[in-house]
């Protein structure tokens, strides 16, 4: 990991913590790519490992990029908010290839969430994207 990428993931989670602190309802948060894979998290993401969160919330994300194109042909999508026993999973864009979640109280706002979330986004969009991936070489061990 370079400086930058570690003082842009050091910045990633003071954010999120910041947005834990403005809005107590919200148990964990975390930013992750758009294919599934953990950036950051914070908090504690009730009973699941990160990298199963990561890739929930990119599956909501992708489920709602797509029913966009089918309903009104557009792929962006403000949030996802799905209820569950006693929690809500909050999933918007976050920037550049990825996605930011909250897992909140199951009383808490979404809508209040959600305006919180999009402050942070909106507010250091070039910390709330997923940096691209190095393509591997044919024939290295680790590719294809």
């Amino acid at each position: 990991m370079t400086e930058s990428q570690a003082s842009s993931a050091e910045l990633a989670k003071w954010l999120l913590e910041r947005l834990m602190k403005e809005a107590p309802a919200i148990v964990s948060c975390g930013l992750m790519s758009a294919d599934g894979l953990p950036i950051q998290l914070v908090g504690e993401p009730h009973h699941i490992a990160k990298d199963e969160l990561a890739a929930i919330a990119a599956g909501f994300a992708s489920l709602a990029r797509s029913s966009g194109k089918q309903l009104t042909g557009d792929t962006t999508y403000r949030q996802v908010t799905v209820a569950y026993g006693e929690i809500l999973l909050i999933v918007q864009v976050a920037g550049e290839g990825a996605v930011q979640t909250a897992v909140t109280k199951i009383d808490a706002d979404p809508d209040a969430i959600g305006y919180a979330m999009e402050k942070l986004r909106d507010g250091v969009p070039e910390v709330m994207k997923a940096r691209a991936r190095e393509s591997l070489a044919v024939g290295d061990p680790a590719g294809p």
